[in-house]
């Protein structure tokens, strides 16, 4: 294929597009410039979202519309965006440009797309039933529930998300998840929910102890964690859940939380100490300055290995 530079009307977008980078940005030799006679770096002024949002619909405008959709597709499956796109033989829409990771609704996709999130919801709910995290309660049973613990029954939804997948035009990867609104649960208030996170420092120690000691490091991500979390136990009794669209069950039945599900607002910190207490039974024990940090040590006090939780991701060296 010819490149932009060959062709009179790309060169000539690719110059506005230039143009325009520029005054949105300021004059990169100004800046350096402005370096060099003695001015700091913080004196450079970094375009701002607004600017960056700017820029990259330029450049999604100028990929799409001159021929280019490979390019288009590219952006934007790496920022997490709609699969589609404007072409010269379509309408002129620009594609709606979404932060990373943010919310998809089902009404602004394909049907192709809408089918691709209909089995990641199977999916979701059917590892929901794996893990014995809720029991689906039967129609007699939901009444019964409706009846003497009103109270206790939170609503639901099913939250959906395209999820950035490696690899240069790599199609984004559909992902739904199944929460509860937690903040409509009736024990809010008598509830521990702070689950510690680490430290970047620590992060960076983590690796630079595994590199020193010439340790294997793991990478490791816990599926549906808080799902295999202990048993949810509140004194005042369970918690039911009404369920939402995308789930194969009758409106009228209920479904009772057998574990700590996402939306629950002590889900982390119980899911922490399901995981705390697995490292303990395994001889690890929790370091004194970094309550993410767990050290396996030998019986004569050698450190033979770490794991850094971070929720449900994990660095184990050892």
């Amino acid at each position: 294929s010819r490149s932009p530079a060959a062709r009179p009307e790309a060169s000539e977008s690719l110059a506005a597009f230039g143009g325009k980078a520029e005054e949105a940005g300021g004059s990169a030799d100004a800046g350096e410039e402005g370096v060099e006679d003695g001015g700091s770096e913080s004196d450079w002024d970094a375009p701002d979202e607004e600017q960056e949002n700017f820029l990259v619909q330029e450049l999604l405008e100028w990929s799409a519309v001159r021929g280019a959709p490979d390019l288009a597709s590219f952006f934007l499956s790496s920022l997490g965006e709609e699969l589609s796109y404007p072409t010269a033989a379509s309408d002129k829409t620009q594609p709606k440009i979404n932060p990373r990771g943010a919310e998809v609704r089902l009404k602004d996709l394909s049907p192709a797309d809408r089918a691709r999130f209909s089995e990641s919801g199977a999916k979701e709910w059917a590892a929901m039933l794996a893990t014995g995290a809720v029991r689906v309660l039967s129609p007699e049973e939901s009444v019964s529930a409706r009846r003497r613990f009103p109270d206790r029954i939170l609503s639901s939804r099913m939250v959906r998300r395209l999820k950035p997948v490696q690899g240069v035009g790599s199609l984004p990867e559909p992902k739904s998840r199944w929460c509860v609104h937690g903040h409509q649960d009736p024990d809010s208030e008598t509830l521990e929910v702070y689950a510690p996170t680490p430290q970047s420092e620590s992060v960076l120690m983590c690796l630079q102890i595994a590199a020193s000691f010439g340790w294997t490091l793991t990478i490791a991500d816990a599926q549906n964690a808080f799902c295999q979390s202990q048993r949810l136990e509140r004194p005042r009794g369970a918690i039911f859940v009404e369920p939402c669209s995308g789930l194969p069950i009758g409106p009228d039945q209920l479904i009772e939380l057998v574990a700590p599900v996402y939306g629950l607002n002590d889900a982390p910190l119980l899911w922490h100490r399901t995981l705390t207490d697995w490292l303990v039974g395994e001889g690890f024990t929790k370091s004194l300055l970094e309550p993410c940090l767990w050290l396996k040590r030998s019986r004569w006090g050698k450190l033979e290995g770490s794991v850094l939780i971070e929720v449900d991701d994990l660095i184990v060296s050892g």
